[in-house]
């Protein structure tokens, strides 16, 4: 709640959008972490789709959520 991860979230983004030929970031984030969810949409990114079942953490399966993001013109 301190803004911690939206600033290692924009320095990631910023030094990789200096990379040369890396064009587009991937991401996964598991479906309950609902504040990483809303951090990363607000930085862009767009989900394209849902694995389910992806871990099983405590006796209980969860489904990771894939995101994308363009960080230069393709």
């Amino acid at each position: 709640g301190k803004g911690i991860g939206r600033k290692l979230m924009d320095e990631a983004l910023n030094r990789a959008s200096k990379l040369p030929g890396l064009s587009v970031i991937q991401l996964c984030v598991a479906e309950p972490n609902i504040e990483a969810l809303s951090l990363y949409k607000k930085l862009g990114f767009l989900q394209f789709g849902i694995e389910p079942y992806a871990r099983k953490v405590d006796g209980k399966y969860i489904s990771e959520i894939h995101m994308w993001k363009a960080i230069s013109p393709f």
